[in-house]
């Protein structure tokens, strides 16, 4: 196999590395699920983090010596990088099973994992709106202080949603306390069409919300009976697909 290079800003790199790092698994079921996929061509990298529940995805400038993709542990590359010069190029180099990483005199050698075993991220599903992050960010802050973390009641681990022609309610309960906030967005329902209310994962949500930037797209994946399954967050770099929780 032909040795690759690839060159970023250490900097840059390491702000989408710490953002997708958020969603690895902390034990994960299958090996490759430590890592972050690297895919990258001549002039775009993409990274790709997933426990099958969360999906985070975040695109960025480089520059490439061709078109690969590499599957490197997640939580260490991350650490790694972090503590590289920000404004430095960081260079990764193929090198058999390992990938070498250079940023001025820092170095570090980093042991591949297989690339062809990591699963792909599933399609985004239907456009369904807008919303401008900042609202977003900080009505989910605020009702996600009321998730419980009981995992014995998984359900209660979410935030409700709500996304209707008048703008969206996001509600989120314990039991003992309830939070709820509503927030305009820009919809591109129909008028004659309900509501579309789910049940979202209410941690990987609001810590995803907080590394978006700008408008964020909406999209929302369907089952073949027309429930709801996932929603996808999206914005200029960076894209966030939840699975659905039951209740």
């Amino acid at each position: 196999m032909p040795e690759l290079t690839l060159t970023t800003t250490a900097g840059v790199l390491s702000g989408h590395l710490s953002w997708v790092a958020r969603s690895l698994p902390t034990r994960p079921t299958i090996p490759v699920l430590a890592g972050v996929r690297l895919d990258f061509t001549e002039t775009e990298l993409r990274l790709t983090v997933t426990d099958y529940e969360v999906w985070a995805t975040a695109t960025m400038d480089c520059t490439a010596s061709g078109t690969g993709s590499w599957l490197l542990p997640g939580r260490v590359l991350a650490d790694l990088v972090a503590r590289m010069p920000d404004h430095q190029m960081l260079t990764l180099t193929s090198d058999g099973a390992k990938v070498r990483l250079a940023c001025g005199t820092a170095s570090a050698t980093l042991l591949t994992l297989p690339v062809q075993d990591y699963p792909h991220p599933p399609p985004a599903g239907e456009h369904v709106g807008t919303v401008e992050v900042t609202d977003l960010a900080g009505a989910l802050t605020s009702v996600a202080r009321a998730c419980s973390t009981d995992l014995t009641l998984l359900m209660l681990t979410g935030i409700h949603l709500t996304l209707g022609p008048e703008g969206i309610t996001a509600a989120a309960t314990d039991r003992y306390r309830l939070s709820e906030a509503e927030l305009a967005w820009q919809p591109t329902l129909g008028e004659d069409e309900d509501a579309l209310t789910m049940l979202v994962p209410g941690t990987a949500l609001a810590l995803a919300a907080r590394g978006l930037h700008g408008t964020v797209g909406l999209a929302v994946a369907r089952a073949a009976d027309g429930t709801p399954e996932q929603l996808t967050l999206t914005d200029q770099t960076r894209t966030l697909r939840l699975r659905l929780l039951e209740g």
